[in-house]
């Protein structure tokens, strides 16, 4: 009986570590794409940024900063919140000195 609790708690050390993993990785992967997303727009290449959003929006998103990017110049980035609502989403609010 020791023998099983012995190997189901080191299944459960294994799973654990995996999950913790797994979190690090995905933010690790956010992070690397909110600053590039950022990077890209603060820089005004449109086209990288829009790689960074949803297939049916980009166009419309290079259509609209590409017309206006001469007006706009972003002097600052920060990244003020980050809430993870799952494993693969989450929302990041963004202020933008401009």
């Amino acid at each position: 009986m020791s023998a099983r609790i012995g190997l189901l708690a080191l299944a459960l050390m294994a799973s654990s570590g995996c999950a913790a993993q797994k979190a690090k990785e995905s933010t690790k992967a956010l992070r690397d794409a909110v600053n590039g997303y950022n990077t890209a727009f603060r820089w005004k290449n449109y086209h990288q940024a829009a790689s960074y959003l949803p297939n049916d929006l980009r166009t419309a998103f290079v259509s609209y900063f590409d017309e206006e990017s001469s007006s706009l110049h972003i002097e600052a980035v920060e990244v003020l919140k980050v809430d993870m609502s799952a494993e693969d989403e989450a929302t990041v609010t963004v202020r933008y000195r401009y």
